[in-house]
């Protein structure tokens, strides 16, 4: 995991600022979202398109005419077990996104 992030630092994102950006998900939603990668895709692109027309407005009314953003997104998927006959019962679906 270190490697990846030294990656993305040294060679991905631009030395610019960066925000962390991070949805959760109601327990329900994101237990089907964990199994469900065409669900997952939809609530990260209604994510990212919502962040990135936050960041283009704020840009423009900067003085900055065609502002434009990125982001790199990290799912992460936690839950516990309390047996290995159980199903994870208490998935939680975390979208980690760096945009600039």
């Amino acid at each position: 995991m270190s490697e990846t992030a030294a990656q993305l630092v040294d060679h991905v994102l631009p030395h610019v600022p960066v925000r962390q950006w991070v949805l959760t998900l109601p327990m329900a939603l994101g237990y089907r979202a964990g199994f469900d990668p065409a669900l997952s895709s939809a609530i990260l692109e209604l994510f990212l398109r919502t962040v990135f027309g936050w960041l283009r407005r704020t840009a423009r009314e900067e003085g900055v005419a065609d502002g434009r953003a990125g982001a790199v997104t990290v799912i992460q998927r936690a839950g516990y077990r309390r047996s290995y006959c159980d199903s994870c019962t208490n998935m939680v679906w975390i979208g980690h996104c760096r945009a600039v």
